[in-house]
């Protein structure tokens, strides 16, 4: 009796040591960032007067790169205090608040769940501490970036700025009356302000010290329109790598060049050709829809062909100046043509 009580011990023994113990299943990966559960005042109160906010999340949640993410409308003087207790996070505003102001807390990228990391995106807190909410938007388009800017070195820190006076060159994004970060780079559109005038500033502040510098991207509203630009203090810039440099040969036979412009407008253009050690060598008005020019006895070499709108009529290109309001010239052709030897060349130019 003994030994078969051991033996059968013996067999669970082995059974159990030849089986795969694997640890509970923990269901499907959380992929979904925290909800929120309320406000506390509740969103869009009048007659706001405490200072203390509280936000309850349907899960434990951290901050998330909170001092950098987080920007109010208008303009807080300093970042509130923010407190999380598990699912909930207390903002203690630190300052007294203007009278008869809507603001616009925002808080996108600024929180995420304690254990999958999800980041909650498009949270923000209205409020008012007058008797109604600011209802008025306004909104605008951007026009694509300049081929001559590097996307590749671009920040993320893209804003639209409001401001109720005109701004010089000391342009400060911490002064700004409303303020929002974009995330599309082709339209915009900021709620809850006032229904004043505004002056409407674009810019990608690359250093984050929240002030423009120049050399990053500007841009201003013109009839409902921005056009991102960049001050430059050359009126004119060729890179060296886009035009090879070698001597022209004195022995080679010339050549002739016709350019046929078609234009759909008679702005005054200028056309001008530079050689391989960046000289201008030919210059050109155009002001006619449709125009020839015909270039002789030219030098076989490689050129570079540059035609804009010369709007101010001073024959050059102007990259755009941010203090006198003024956007770049528009550039229309930029290219560069090889010239061979004893042949005629012809090149359709089309704006």
């Amino acid at each position: 009796m003994i030994k078969r009580n051991f033996l059968i011990t013996a067999v669970i023994f082995f059974m159990m040591s030849c089986a795969n113990i694997l640890p509970p299943s923990g269901g499907e990966k959380d992929i979904n960032p925290p909800k929120i559960i309320l406000f506390k005042p509740e969103l869009k109160t009048l007659n706001f007067k405490t200072n203390s906010i509280m936000i309850e999340f349907d899960e434990y949640i951290v901050k998330n790169n909170l001092e950098k993410e987080f920007f109010s409308s208008p303009k807080l003087k300093s970042i509130p205090e923010f407190q999380i207790k598990g699912k909930t996070v207390i903002m203690k505003i630190k300052e007294e608040l203007e009278k008869n102001t809507t603001y616009v807390i925002n808080l996108d990228n600024c929180f995420k769940d304690l254990n999958e990391g999800n980041i909650l995106t498009n949270l923000k807190y209205v409020f008012s501490t007058g008797s109604s909410i600011d209802e008025y938007s306004l909104n605008g388009k951007i026009e694509n970036l300049p081929g001559y800017i590097d996307t590749n070195n671009i920040s993320n820190n893209v804003y639209i700025l409001l401001f109720e006076n005109e701004q010089d060159s000391t342009l400060k994004i911490k002064e700004a009356k409303y303020i929002i970060k974009m995330k599309n780079k082709k339209i915009f559109e900021i709620e809850n302000i006032q229904e004043k005038n505004y002056y409407v500033y674009f810019l990608i502040d690359n250093n984050n010290n929240l002030k423009y510098d120049k050399g990053e991207v500007i841009g201003f509203q013109k009839n409902n329109t921005i056009i991102p630009f960049v001050e430059k203090n050359k009126n004119i810039s060729l890179k060296e790598d886009t035009v090879n440099n070698k001597q022209d040969s004195i022995n080679q036979q010339k050549s002739n060049l016709a350019l046929y412009l078609s234009s759909d407008n008679t702005k005054n253009k200028i056309i001008k050709i530079y050689n391989t050690k960046y000289q201008e060598v030919y210059s050109f008005h155009s002001t006619f829809p449709l125009d020839t020019i015909h270039i002789k006895d030219v030098t076989p070499s490689e050129y570079k062909i540059f035609v804009f709108e010369d709007e101010n009529e001073n024959n050059k290109w102007d990259s755009g100046d941010f203090l006198k309001k003024t956007y770049p010239e528009k550039k229309l052709y930029n290219i560069i043509v090889r010239v061979k030897e004893n042949w005629d060349h012809k090149l359709d130019l089309i704006f």
